[in-house]
């Protein structure tokens, strides 16, 4: 055992490799595990509904809540994530480029890859645009993760044009809906086409998948899910109307960790998991997200969706990034409040209104608009729209 303890594991292959030391040789992880073979440990006793991870949700929008995944959970969501890969890629010995996995969706992949025989390749910080470029310059990959902000800041950056994706069969946009006008940039910079996946953390974190190159939906259920869309009153909306999505699969989580009230708030009295995501779903069965349901501003008692104005705001050629959020108004209710960071310094908030005017319906055209140098993110590069709505901000 001493042996082994001082040693360091060698590549595949039982290659020799100069040792690193003269009380320090390599031997190759088979070899190793072969030497404690009957060093009489035993095997944990796990059983699947056992807890496996408490994963903190992001908190973007309220509170972070601890989500109890069991092994089952975790399991299925890396087998139903394969089954998807399996369609598009040869999965054996890929490469996957992955953001930290504090977040759920890197995590299942990296494990889901793990499964696979695939390689990981971590990148620590994704907000640090050009360490991230250096990372995929580095050598080529097959699969790349990221989220909006992190495209959005990529196609800024020369450096992205010397990025080998010769070998790159997917490249997928988590974490938040991909923006149209982030999704044509990327692609005239010479990306692959994002492919918009769905899930939470609390779905461990499967929940609807597309096909290749598809964003602006975000696809069907994966295998042994269903899906229901309802309104306020629970009953199954029309199709193409607006409405939450309610999820039912052996991925949805146990529930939150000493948080006995949010969990039952969590799911309907015949087990349907609330995601509070408002969607529509189209003749074929494709879901689009709309927003999130306690994002929604009621304006004169009509429906907005920051979504769309988000969306509307980021084809104007000038704007970098934005978000917007509800603020309470006097004549309204509740009133779109847009924050922008500008591409151009010259961009001036009447232009941006005017830009609003051309291509929303006059409610939803913000009625207050306040220019940044940045907006708050999470450490995964998720607007953070909770710190949006702080007194402060709407100063």
């Amino acid at each position: 055992m001493q042996d082994v303890k001082r040693s360091l594991l060698a590549p595949a292959g039982d290659q020799p490799v100069r040792a690193r030391g003269p009380d320090v040789h390599l031997v190759p992880l088979h070899a190793a595990i072969a030497s404690v073979r009957d060093a009489g440990f035993s095997a944990a006793q796990v059983r699947p509904s056992d807890l496996a991870f408490l994963q903190y949700t992001g908190g973007t929008t309220g509170v972070s809540k601890g989500a109890c995944l069991t092994h089952r959970n975790v399991l299925v969501s890396a087998l139903q994530m394969q089954s998807w890969l399996r369609l598009n890629l040869e999965i054996q010995n890929f490469e996957l480029v992955t953001p930290p996995l504090y977040h759920i969706f890197p995590l299942g992949m990296a494990l889901m890859a793990l499964v696979s025989g695939g390689h990981n390749r971590l990148v620590m910080n994704p907000r640090d645009i050009k360490a991230l470029c250096a990372e995929l310059r580095r050598a080529p990959f097959d699969v790349l993760i990221g989220v909006n902000t992190m495209f959005n800041g990529m196609v800024n950056m020369p450096e992205l044009s010397s990025v080998d994706f010769s070998r790159c069969g997917m490249v997928i946009g988590a974490g938040a809906s991909i923006q149209a006008a982030v999704a044509r940039k990327w692609e005239a910079v010479g990306g692959p086409p994002i492919t918009e996946p769905y899930g939470l953390t609390e779905t461990s974190p499967s929940a609807t998948l597309n096909p290749p190159g598809c964003n602006g939906t975000i696809g069907v259920p994966v295998p042994s899910t269903d899906v229901l869309i309802v309104e306020d009153a629970g009953d199954p909306v029309v199709q193409g109307t607006p409405g939450e999505l309610l999820i039912k699969g052996p991925q949805v989580f146990a529930g939150y960790w000493k948080r006995e009230e949010e969990t039952r708030k969590a799911f309907t009295s015949d087990g349907w998991f609330r995601t509070g995501d408002v969607v529509t779903m189209d003749a074929q069965g494709l879901m689009t997200i709309v927003d999130r349901k306690k994002d929604m501003v009621l304006v004169s008692g009509f429906n907005v969706y920051p979504n769309e104005i988000e969306g509307v705001v980021a084809l104007h050629p000038d704007v970098l990034e934005c978000a917007c959020v509800g603020v309470p108004d006097e004549r309204s209710g509740d009133a779109p409040h847009l924050f922008v960071v500008r591409r151009s310094p010259g961009l001036q908030e009447d232009q941006i209104e005017s830009h609003c005017r051309k291509l929303l319906a006059p409610y939803k055209v913000p009625r207050h608009i306040t220019l940044l140098e940045a907006l708050p993110k999470s450490t995964v590069g998720k607007i953070l729209r909770k710190e949006l709505r702080a007194p402060a901000m709407m100063a």
